[in-house]
């Protein structure tokens, strides 16, 4: 019975222990079990990141298997020794109440030694594991900074490759540039040879066939077009002139020269309003440019607004820009208005700049004529010189052939009656005949 008794104080004991040390078994478990799914999770970022480690990353999947085996033998087979136990003690208890010392302690040595082979080979697998992710982070830490190096070389040649590619592309800009440059020139060269070429050209056809191949190269080139449309002009084509003149004027607003030509070829095409129109706009371009100031004013004398006519003669005077034809005009706007005596003042002063100037001539006989029977002869002989300047001033031949009807019926001898209607009848003729040529001239050119 001391024997059984001892026996049972020992079970007690060895059960009091195998319980503590149930006790503390899960929160190492539970260690371990944190540890293994952090390595798990290391090891899954690395064999997605570095694929350096591939091998080692197997070799802790093998660990691991290895572990997780041991630490479930170590389970098991702690539950069946608990369980075990309490069976043999309620047993004993039931049926005998005692139990041998001597089973007693074989059973829980051996049970603890296989717990603790079990310990130590957990622990091994551990140190194993833990050296296995030292050395992991020592290959992710080397990956990493060559990553890191790389990178920084990667930087330095994509900025050396955007440098050069912007380089490239200078280069390929200036080649560009100079194929353009060489082009331009090569046709500048071409148009200026041609303009030179039209400018010397007396035949006027022939200088707009030149004009039109510089614009066949370049549509916008105004000086060809303002010069084209003189020529037009010129050949009285005032279609095509006005179509150029309009080109120019779209190419060139700010010039005063478009809108002067249109004007000048509106007054050729007898449309005062629109002529009116485009000078003003080239006297509003150029406001100290008196040639539109002198076509406008034509333009009023055509149409016998003579006080405007004079008006805008005596701002040229104003501007100290007269020239000789500019008194002849104003002398013939004042002796339409019946202002003699200023009229044959501007008269005088137009031949003092010019004594060979034909029209100046016509206008002091026609001021003449209208002074009187006594002007008449000195009338007559300024009638004379002016067609001895210019035979083609075909309005010298009318206004002669009015100042012989004044002398027909100023005189009383019929041989004189006679003689002075035998040339007011020639001068009449020859007015004719040039009213005649002007007017098939102007139909030929509609």
């Amino acid at each position: 019975m001391k024997n059984i008794l001892i026996l049972i104080l020992a079970l007690c004991a060895t059960m009091a222990s195998e319980a503590a040390t149930t006790k503390t078994r899960p929160s190492e478990t539970a260690k371990l079990s944190e540890k293994v799914d952090s390595l798990t999770s290391v090891i899954d970022d690395l064999s997605h990141n570095i694929q350096a480690i591939t091998k080692t990353q197997e070799m802790l999947s093998v660990r691991m298997a290895e572990t997780r085996e041991d630490y479930m033998t170590f389970l098991t087979d702690s539950h069946e020794t608990r369980n075990w136990t309490l069976g043999i003690i309620s047993l004993i208890v039931g049926a005998f109440g005692v139990a041998t010392p001597i089973l007693l302690n074989l059973q829980a040595r051996k049970k603890s030694e296989k717990a603790l082979e079990a310990v130590q080979t957990l622990s091994r697998n551990i140190d194993h594991i833990n050296t296995g992710i030292i050395s992991a982070q020592n290959q992710i830490n080397n990956v990493a900074e060559q990553i890191n190096k790389d990178r920084e070389i990667i930087k330095n040649q994509l900025s050396d490759i955007t440098e050069i590619k912007a380089q490239i592309d200078q280069i390929q800009n200036k080649i560009k540039a100079s194929e353009n440059n060489a082009r331009e020139s090569q046709q500048r060269a071409m148009i200026s040879s041609l303009f030179s070429q039209a400018l010397k050209e007396e035949d006027k056809n022939t200088a707009i066939k030149l004009y039109s191949r510089i614009l066949r190269i370049d549509p916008k080139y105004a000086d060809a077009l303002n010069n084209r449309s003189i020529a037009y002009t010129d050949l009285k084509q005032y279609d095509k002139a006005l179509a150029d003149a309009l080109q120019y004027i779209s190419i060139q607003p700010d010039s005063p020269n478009g809108y002067a030509i249109a004007g000048y070829i509106y007054i050729q095409k007898q449309e005062y309003l629109e002529a009116i129109k485009y000078c003003k706009e080239a006297i509003g371009k150029a406001p100290r440019d008196a040639r539109s100031y002198r076509l406008l004013a034509s333009i009023y004398a055509k149409t016998k607004q003579y006080q405007l006519d004079i008006d805008t003669l005596n701002v040229i005077f104003e501007m100290n820009q007269v020239t000789q034809s500019d008194y002849n005009n104003r002398a013939y706007a004042y002796y339409k208005l019946n202002k003699l005596e200023i009229a044959l003042a501007d008269a005088n002063e137009s031949l003092s700049m010019d004594n060979k100037d034909a029209a100046t001539y016509d206008t002091r006989a026609c001021i003449y004529m209208a002074m009187g029977a006594d002007y008449y002869d000195v009338a007559l002989a300024d009638f004379n010189k002016a067609i001895a300047l210019d035979p083609s001033l075909w309005d010298a031949y009318e206004n002669r052939a009015a100042l012989y009807q004044k002398m027909i019926e100023n005189t009383s001898d019929p041989e004189q009656k006679e003689h002075y209607k035998q040339l007011r009848l020639a001068d009449l003729e020859t007015f004719r005949k040039q009213s005649t040529c002007k007017a098939n001239e102007s139909d030929d050119t509609k």
